[in-house]
């Protein structure tokens, strides 16, 4: 029987023990968002999501909410691959997987 790979997205939370001290816990970047906004949150854009995949999983091409910088920490498993569309050529690519 072939089986379609597993994956969760949009999943609020993090991998980081709530303790932790390191400069990368997503929970605790601070950035003019979370200044301006004080002790309101966004899921995942003020605090972050997790996105879990299996082997031969892949996330759609897509633009970041509110076309905002995205940050990525990869917890454990193989490298990730990223793949960019400069903003001049997205039409194109569009195009390109419309056919």
């Amino acid at each position: 029987m072939n089986q379609s790979p597993l994956y969760g997205a949009d999943v609020p939370g993090s991998l980081f023990k709530q303790d932790s001290r390191y400069a990368w816990d997503l929970t605790k970047l601070q950035s003019v968002l979370t200044d301006g906004l004080g002790k309101k949150w966004l899921s995942g854009i003020t605090n972050p999501y997790l996105y879990i995949g299996g082997y031969g999983t892949m996330f759609g091409w897509h633009v970041e909410d509110l076309n905002m910088a995205s940050i990525n920490f990869n917890h454990s498993g193989a490298p990730k691959f990223w793949y960019s569309i400069g903003r001049k050529d997205y039409k194109k690519f569009e195009s390109y997987v419309k056919e």
